[in-house]
């Protein structure tokens, strides 16, 4: 699509459907300006085009790169999901970080966290994880935790916990756990967040 200019420099573009998003590619300009009005040398269009959109909303062609069709775009995103493993983690009563995972958040967003993982121990052990920002445990923390029962070597451990960032993020969601003494561990852990940014 070509548009041609207003004098001063503007032009409009509309669309049924809502917003619209425009990349301007500007293909040249006269060394010279002599006789036709409908073009202007470099010093011309540069002052007819400043100052009419700022940098923050605009890009220009090179910078979009044929990957969006607007900086709004990129910014717009879907939701889209993160994921970390761990194969095996030995447990104690500090509290270990046994999964985490970046996130980041340009309006901030909300984040659906759910973990799985099997816990190995003795009778009598208390294996307790919980997820969030904090590098220690939680009770509050969408927390779980699996006794282990005469006879019992092993245990699903589970979970899920909602988070909700109303400004501009970027965090660390981990997964915590311990245990009330030394000889437990978790294996086959899987963390998983879903992001849904604003």
């Amino acid at each position: 699509m070509s548009t041609p200019l207003a004098a001063d420099g503007s032009f409009a573009v509309y669309n049924h459907a809502g917003a619209v998003h425009v990349i301007v590619d500007l293909v040249g300009y006269h060394q010279d300006h002599h006789h036709d009005d409908r073009y202007h040398d470099k010093s011309t269009v540069d002052s007819l085009l400043a100052g009419k959109a700022g940098t923050a909303d605009v890009w220009t062609k090179a910078q979009a790169d044929n990957r969006y069709q607007s900086k709004f775009d990129a910014q717009q995103q879907a939701p889209y999901v993160l994921s970390d493993t761990a194969f095996s983690t030995s447990l104690s009563t500090t509290a270990k970080i046994v999964a985490d995972i970046p996130v980041s958040l340009e309006r901030g967003g909300e984040v659906v966290v759910s973990y799985s993982g099997t816990a190995g121990g003795t009778a009598g052990d208390l294996i307790e994880c919980s997820v969030g920002t904090s590098a220690t445990f939680g009770y509050g923390a969408g927390a779980v935790g699996v006794e282990m029962g005469s006879g019992q070597n092993q245990s699903v451990v589970a979970g899920t916990r909602h988070l909700s960032f109303l400004t501009p993020t970027q965090t660390v969601i981990r997964l915590v756990c311990q245990n009330t003494d030394a000889t437990a561990s978790i294996y086959d852990v899987s963390l998983t967040a879903t992001v849904f940014p604003y």
